[in-house]
């Protein structure tokens, strides 16, 4: 019922935000295995860290903003041996809406939503640029959005997938 909920609320906020003329979000051109310095030198308002917390098997070593309609989120991107393998952005609890609004707008219904009581979770796919979209989001106060490679998670995705 509260997946229903929210997704309906996002529905709102999305044609709201439509008819505002919101800002669609302008997602740079980065890709897996993309070298420290080419993404910082691909994103814009980039800057490098000298140290960054290990997150999805690689270290957070640059830090930017990204617009996702009209809201400015920070992003985290981690980098393995091989290049970049992983971006995540956090939303306030307040704005996850609006953000979940706007990746409706963008991406269209979510390949897969599950409400798992406590965390509700979206994922979308973008195979054009093996780009997985992963929005987590509980009202114990978090909501987290994750850049992935789709390669590692298409055929599970696919597989729980609604018909």
């Amino acid at each position: 019922m509260r997946a229903r909920k929210l997704l309906s609320a996002a529905s709102a906020v999305m044609a709201a935000s439509v008819l505002a003329g919101a800002a669609h979000a302008q997602e740079p051109n980065v890709h897996w295995g993309m070298s420290q310095a080419e993404v910082e030198a691909t994103v814009p308002n980039a800057r490098p860290l000298r140290w960054g917390r290990t997150e999805h098997g690689g270290q957070v070593r640059t830090v930017a903003t990204q617009r996702f309609g009209n809201l400015d989120l920070p992003a985290r991107y981690a980098y393995d041996a091989n290049g970049l393998v992983h971006v995540s952005f956090e939303a306030p609890l307040r704005q996850c809406r609006d953000l979940a609004a706007t990746l409706i707008a963008e991406h269209g219904q979510p390949l897969r939503f599950s409400d798992q009581v406590i965390v509700q979770l979206f994922i979308w796919h973008q195979p054009e640029i093996d780009r997985r979209l992963r929005l987590m989001t509980s009202p114990a106060g978090f909501c987290n959005l994750n850049w992935e490679p789709l390669a590692e998670y298409r055929e599970h995705d696919l597989a729980s997938a609604p018909n």
